[in-house]
């Protein structure tokens, strides 16, 4: 073994031991742990052995210092007589650390009680001020120098942290402190009463540090390992301890809808908003308009808004200023001719600086962050962020949502865009996604391109990072390693990616560490095969999924059935290793169908453990605001045909707190006269969805529920249409429960029931109950506390309800031969993401071939007599050209069948301005009850648009 001959080992003076090679100390990170492999290999070190040269301080100057003899302290740890709040807690830290290292205490004491002797001086002190020690770099907000003057070490930070930057350097690199997970705290190895001490100096290349990780959202956890959340409610760490720049809860991202929001200006001033196509739109979030940015009276609105905010807000150092989550700037002349100039995101830059330069005079340390996404994702041109602007450069649009396997160096658009950005001068903060939304749980083999993409951020002189994973709760996938080692890597991208799961694994795991290692590796070698064996661009488009070999699943569940049954005597080991185990079985269940009798059982096995685990470590979220832990375990029971003896249906309540999308300026609020306090209060104008209710696959197949909501209104007159309401299934694209609510039917001042159908729960697979603005409504407001689905053999259920008849004029019994029923738009229902508008004076239906789905209907039981029609539609097309065109028939949902169809080639029907009357064919009505009037397109983009007007039926026999 040549190995054994070339290394010398050797105790280095404090309990630690020092490796030579060839004569030289090994003295960095990577070549001490490439070096520690061999001497694993051949059974010469412990698997564990020095770990605290992962994070080893950098620097060639050292020191040797006594810390105690005995059980007495060797140094005291000085204060300023006037210590801040920071120079406080940096000492208290030490003190802890210390004692918890060696089981000695060390005293604090202030300046006027010091006597001499050798010291940690924390801060300001006279010592310090008298010693003439400086730092040679800018320590800025978080930076440090710990030095040493005739014996005593000096602990100084920047402003932010102040000593606390310095103590936890200490305490982690050069004692070998570790806070690994919120839930286990600080844990220190033996320290010796002799160490080494490391003089440096470092302040972080990433100024502003941020994650959105769960297992991170605890103050000690944030404090020790530096980083933050962002966001006011989720940054833990307190201002007497420095807090982190932010932005605050209210005013985090997407901010223009409420800076100038709908209800407040857009029914007096439309102006104020986006022109598009001719017609100006209120904002909306996935979907609608912006705002003008060009109109003099917004920028002023705008700014004042701000100000207004900033005199409480102006403590957390950053306000945001950007445009909804929608594309497509205003279109109008001004508009129109900035952005000729300076390009759709010059647009934006201009109207951001206009607010930027009034904040600057009041609050000149605040600065105005906005997104680089969507219309704004490529820079400028002829404009650049003023000094006090902040770009949120969103890498998720860009790369991370197409290519999460590949590092941004390989994406020509994000870098360019990046470059771009940099040379304009312009401060940015990137804005990374990490996990996989459609899953949370997955295994994911990213943690190598995440390692790499932060230190090519860092290479390109970002002032900030945010990196998104699952913020709901615990159960992504290597959650707690992910958060420690995204920490690490952000604070010192140097530090090698592989190094620190490999150093996380051993100290947090324990005795399974080997095993919890190997997991590791198998990720690792994942995502190698994977990235070597496929070209970049073909990657994976969101939501797409990351897919494993066929041999990941089974050495998977090997390594932690191995590691459970190890850690059995060790009921908090035990608890981690079920925790991570989730994501193997997740896998399991999502990706493994259970083919044949045994492949059933032990499906049916794995769903009975997944929801016992799931149930015992509060994993309550699957997806970002879509999808719980019960829906799932639902949609697989279903797709599999599993029932287990306890499932039986009951009534599924929908309570605001459970709503997972608002848009369009609807809010949750406090509401005394609400049943549970809490209502949605929804503004009904334009015509936009506003509220969208995730229930997943909480309702059972091939059982019929009853679908109730809680609501009341503020009537602006008593008659007309209210709203539309109803379910959209997102896998299905479809809406088998739509209804149009009339105010008549609205008591208008208390909370009541209002019945709105039938739903089956084989139709509703990953669905939601959504609320619909519609354009000159009989209401101004709409107030909704709850959504109640009942199902059948529950006394409060009642069969056969239906939505309620489409009046006329005439009854069946008086439709004549040669008699015509008109159903116009107003009377349709709309399906996402059909529209109503107006055109021409009349409010007109608007079809754009988005997809297969239906995309209205008229419910026709009730008004027509049994008997023959003939069937015509009032229309126009625009953009018409070869293709499928536009599908007009009559369902029946009693026989589950159309019972009248007809296709109109969009090329057949002539290009006209004027609407025009297209004769659809012949339709026989016979007596089933519920049926309607629908139209939908191929989904072939046969035609650009499709609006229609009215659909008339004329007896004919």
């Amino acid at each position: 073994m040549a190995h054994e001959v070339d290394v010398i080992l050797s105790n280095s003076g404090n309990g630690n031991l020092a490796i030579h090679c060839f004569g030289d100390l090994v003295k960095t990170p990577a070549a001490f742990n490439a070096l520690k492999e061999v001497l694993i290999k051949h059974g010469i070190v412990d698997k564990v052995a020095a770990k605290k040269s992962v994070l080893a301080p950098i620097g060639d100057e050292k020191t040797s210092i006594e810390l105690f003899n005995g059980n007495t302290a060797a140094i005291k740890i000085l204060l300023p007589n006037n210590p801040t709040s920071l120079d406080i807690k940096a000492s208290n830290m030490l003190a802890d650390a210390l004692e918890k290292g060696t089981g000695v205490r060390f005293n604090i004491v202030r300046e006027d009680d010091y006597s001499g002797g050798a010291v940690f001086s924390i801060g300001q002190t006279r010592l310090y001020r008298e010693s003439s020690l400086k730092p040679s770099i800018d320590l800025k907000g978080e930076g440090y120098m710990i030095a040493e003057k005739d014996g005593s070490i000096f602990l100084v930070g920047g402003k932010r942290r102040g000593a606390i930057s310095p103590v936890i350097a200490l305490i982690e690199e050069d004692f070998g402190g570790r806070l690994y997970s919120r839930q286990d705290g600080l844990q220190m190895p033996k320290i010796s009463a002799q160490e080494t001490i490391t003089i440096r100096e470092y302040t972080p290349a990433i100024e502003l540090r941020s994650m959105w990780q769960f297992e991170s959202f605890d103050r000690d956890f944030q404090l020790f390992n530096r980083v933050g959340a962002s966001r006011s409610d989720l940054d833990r760490v307190p201002d007497e301890w420095g807090g982190n720049i932010k932005l605050s809860n209210e005013y985090f991202v997407h901010t223009l809808g409420k800076l100038l929001p709908n209800e407040k200006y857009f029914r007096d001033h439309p102006e104020y908003y986006s022109l598009r196509n001719g017609i100006r739109l209120p904002q909306g979030q996935g979907g609608g308009g912006n705002i003008c940015m060009t109109n003099p009276d917004v920028r002023r609105i705008v700014a004042d808004k701000v100000l207004d905010e900033l005199k409480t807000l102006h403590k957390y150092g950053l306000f945001d200023v950007s445009a909804m989550d929608t594309e497509g700037y205003c279109e109008c002349q001004d508009c129109q001719k900035l952005a000729n100039l300076h390009g759709s995101s010059g647009l934006l830059i201009d109207f951001v600086n206009s607010v930027a330069r009034k904040v600057k005079k009041d609050y000149p340390d605040v600065k105005i962050s906005t997104l680089a996404y969507n219309d704004s994702e490529q820079p400028p041109k002829n404009i650049a962020p003023d000094d006090n602007v902040i770009i949120r450069l969103s890498a998720a649009a860009m790369h991370s949502d197409y290519y999460p396997m590949f590092t941004v160096d390989e994406s020509d658009k994000f870098i360019n865009s990046m470059n771009g950005w940099r040379k304009l001068g312009a401060k940015f903060y990137v804005w990374d996604f990490t996990v996989d939304f459609k899953g949370w749980p997955l295994p994911r083999p990213n943690l190598e391109v995440i390692g790499r993409n932060i230190e090519i951020y860092s290479q390109n002189n970002v002032f900030g990072l945010f990196l998104q994973g699952s913020h709901y709760g615990v159960g992504e996938n290597q959650a707690k390693l992910r958060s420690w080692v995204y920490a690490k890597k952000m604070w010192d991208p140097s530090r090698d990616t592989k190094e620190l799961i490999r150093e996380f694994n051993y100290g947090y795991f324990g005795k399974v560490a080997d095993l919890m290692q190997d997991y590791s590796d198998l990720l690792s070698r994942e995502w190698h095969i994977f990235h070597d064996n496929h070209n970049f661009k073909d990657s994976l488009k969101y939501p797409k999924r990351f897919t494993m070999t066929d041999e990941f699943y089974p050495q998977a569940r090997e390594i932690f059935e191995k590691a459970l049954a190890q850690s059995k005597d060790d009921p908090a080991l035990h608890s981690k290793v079920e925790l991570e185990f989730l994501s193997i079985l997740f896998y399991r269940l999502e990706n493994i169908p259970p083919n044949g009798e045994e492949g059933r059982k032990s499906y049916i096995k794995d769903l009975h453990t997944f929801e016992d685990l799931a149930a015992k470590h509060n994993l309550n979220w699957i997806t970002e605001g879509t999808t719980r832990t019960p829906q799932r375990i639902v949609e697989w029971k279903r797709k599999y045909n599993i029932r287990f003896a306890n499932d039986k249906p009951s009534v599924v309540y929908l309570a605001t707190n459970a709503i997972t999308r608002i848009g369009d300026g609807a809010k949750v609020i406090n509401e005394e006269s609400s049943p549970n306090g809490l209502c949605v209060k929804i503004p009904i104008y334009g015509n936009a969805w506003a509220v969208q209710w995730f229930f997943g696959s909480a309702l059972f197949n091939d059982v019929d529920y009853l679908v109730k909501i809680k609501v009341r209104a503020d009537k602006n007159k008593q008659i007309g249409s209210a709203f539309d309401c109803g379910i959209y299934s997102v896998i299905n694209k479809t809406s088998p429960l739509v209804l149009s609510v009339d105010s008549k039917d609205l008591s208008g001042n208390d909370y009541e029931w209002f019945d709105c159908g039938n739903v089956n729960g084989s139709d509703v697979p990953s669905a939601y109950f959504f609320f619909a603005q519609i354009p000159n409504s009989s209401i101004d407001y709409l107030y909704v506390s709850g959504i109640e689905f009942i199902p059948e053999g529950d006394p409060e259920y009642k069969a056969n309800v239906r939505d309620k008849p489409i009046e006329h004029s005439l009854t069946p019994a008086d439709i004549a031969v040669g008699e015509v029923v008109s159903l116009t738009s107003k009377n349709s229902q709309v399906l996402p993401p059909t529209k109503k508008i107006w055109d021409a004076g009349h409010e007109i239906i608007s079809i754009s071939p988005t997809s297969k789905a239906w995309h209205a209907k008229w419910h026709i039981f009730d008004s027509l007599a049994i008997g023959e029609y003939k069937v015509r539609a009032l229309l126009k097309l625009k953009g018409q050209k070869e293709g499928y065109g536009i599908r007009f028939g009559v369902y029946s949902p009693k026989a589950k069948k159309e019972i009248f169809s007809k296709v109109i080639q969009a090329n057949k029907i002539p290009q006209s301005d004027a609407y025009q009357w297209v004769e659809l064919g012949t339709a026989n009505i016979t007596d089933d009850a519920g049926a309607y009037f629908f139209a939908t397109s191929g989904g072939d983009n046969s035609f650009e648009s499709f609006f229609l007007s009215k659909v008339e039926f004329v007896r004919v026999k």
